[in-house]
């Protein structure tokens, strides 16, 4: 029976392919820290964190406070004597 011969490129390609699994498999076991999200309040037993908060030219952190904590509030208000 005639061994045939691995070429030296192929064995070459293995190796790296191999190198690259264990580097993706090492990346992957490690755990990336997030910092904890910081509390800024309470709506309706809801905690709002503060990377809630979004703010651009367009709205204005008085308006995103009013959507994370009056609407829900309004809401809430409204469903309760939206019947009566």
């Amino acid at each position: 029976m005639q061994k045939t011969a691995i070429p030296r490129w192929f064995r070459s390609l293995l190796f790296l392919i191999s190198l690259s699994l264990l580097q993706i498999t090492v990346l992957a076991a490690q755990k990336t820290e997030t910092p904890p999200r910081e509390q800024i309040g309470v709506c309706l037993g809801k905690p709002v964190y503060r990377d809630q908060l979004y703010t651009n030219q367009n709205i204005e952190l008085h308006e995103t406070l009013q959507i994370l904590f009056g609407y829900p509030v309004f809401e809430e208000y409204y469903q309760e004597h939206q019947a009566k």
